[in-house]
């Protein structure tokens, strides 16, 4: 699920949540006074990777200015679905282009079509996908309009449940990007680890109407033709953290309420994760994604039973199970991606 953030004192009633407001210094009241920020002015890396040629520079202003940063992303049990915008992907989709290198693709998209096409036949189907960098979604969303087995329609129905973090972190410039696409905003529980008793009765009180709704949605629109995107960790993966490695326990009734699974490892990072969101490092790299031939859900869960000790309870087993999976996609992916010219 996508890192989102929000205000960890909200101002509203118990049912409402604010995302973050960013610095003033990204306010779009004048698209003047905005271009003459200097890069040096601004600590963010992707901003200054974007602001150094003047192409690139007109589209990030341009991108900038569909999500004006004054008007807060308020989050209630009536507002958890978040629309996408067709025109600010086509506006990044440049943008993108700098930080996916020519030779990237899917391999394997006839699978990813195959669920594809299973999705829009009324099947529901949840697309399972590995977690490295906030510019994930950019990555699945540009080599899917790219593929011509798929095509744009595909990712204007690709719908992500995005979990949202519970701090004051906010990056102006990574959450445009996510911004862009449909998203249905979710508290998973392993947010509220950090919290103190206090704040954590606080939010559960909060979290239940919230993500209520959440469901109802994504049963909504995993019935009517959108495939429903889910990071299993939850969180980006991150070196020398093996816990950002591992899948939430909520994955197991993910997978028991969908007809279908589609796997998709994501091989190449392009923007490398740092401590602070702003100090995400953009890379240009080649990217690869690899599809697995989508499974029904029962057939998976009935594989996974097999691999399961007996003294082990399955749920329990399953988010283990499905990191496998995608470990696995990962490893056969790879070498295909390292043998392109300009892989890092």
């Amino acid at each position: 699920m996508i890192e989102l953030s929000i205000e960890e004192k909200s101002r509203c009633d118990n049912s409402k949540i604010n995302l973050t407001k960013g610095s003033n210094i990204f306010n779009m009241d004048g698209m003047s006074s905005h271009r003459e920020v200097a890069n040096t002015e601004v600590h963010n890396k992707v901003y200054q990777f974007y602001m150094q040629s003047p192409g690139s520079r007109e589209r990030m202003i341009d991108l900038l200015a569909q999500f004006p940063e004054e008007e807060e992303e308020e989050v209630t049990a009536e507002t958890v679905y978040k629309s996408g915008s067709l025109k600010a992907r086509r506006i990044a989709d440049p943008l993108a282009a700098q930080l996916i290198l020519p030779g990237s693709g899917i391999v394997d998209p006839h699978h990813l079509a195959e669920s594809w096409e299973l999705s829009q036949s009324g099947k529901s189907v949840l697309v399972l996908c590995e977690h490295f960098s906030n510019f994930d979604l950019t990555n699945i969303t540009y080599l899917t309009d790219h593929e011509p087995l798929i095509g744009e329609e595909f990712a204007n129905k690709l719908t992500a449940m995005a979990g949202v973090k519970l701090s004051k972190e906010s990056d102006r410039f990574i959450t445009s990007f996510i911004k862009i696409y449909n998203r249905i905003v979710i508290i998973p529980s392993r947010t509220l680890n950090n919290l103190s008793a206090e704040e954590r009765e606080e939010y559960n009180r909060r979290m239940g109407p919230i993500n209520m709704a959440a469901l109802k949605e994504m049963t909504k629109r995993k019935m009517t033709g959108h495939p429903i995107l889910v990071f299993p960790t939850g969180t980006r993966t991150r070196p020398n953290k093996p816990e950002t490695a591992q899948a939430v326990k909520e994955i197991y009734s993910y997978i028991r309420s969908f007809d279908y699974i589609q796997f998709l490892s994501l091989n190449g990072v392009n923007l490398k994760v740092s401590a602070s969101m702003s100090d995400d490092e953009p890379q240009p790299n080649i990217i690869m994604m690899g599809a697995a031939k989508p499974i029904s859900s029962q057939d998976f869960l009935e594989q996974a039973a097999i691999h399961c000790s007996k003294n082990v309870n399955l749920r329990d087993f399953v988010p283990e199970y499905v990191m496998s999976q995608l470990h696995q996609l990962h490893d056969y992916v790879e070498p295909i991606r390292l043998a392109k010219p300009n892989a890092i």
